[in-house]
């Protein structure tokens, strides 16, 4: 789901959006955050934006890491959760 609201984010207020619904996430749902301290979040988000272009290989290559928008933004918080 995280994903899937990440990729729709195309302006700077659906970005802000996107940040109050992954702050409340993590308030009411922190099960669904694998890297839930600040270090292992920040980790995951660096790791991720090294391999970024690798998953958007895998999407069909619909984006381009190079010029970010909101929506890669948004897709980079988003993995970071998650990511290992």
């Amino acid at each position: 789901m995280k994903s899937m609201k990440a990729k729709a984010v195309t302006t700077r207020q659906e970005f802000q959006e996107f940040l109050e619904f992954l702050v409340s996430e993590r308030i009411n749902s922190p099960d669904q955050w694998e890297n839930s301290t600040l270090s292992s979040f920040l980790e995951a988000m660096a790791g991720f934006t090294a391999d970024i272009d690798g998953y958007f290989a895998q999407q069909g290559g619909v984006e381009n890491a190079e010029n970010a928008t909101w929506s890669v933004f948004a897709q980079i918080l988003a993995a970071a959760t998650v990511y290992e």
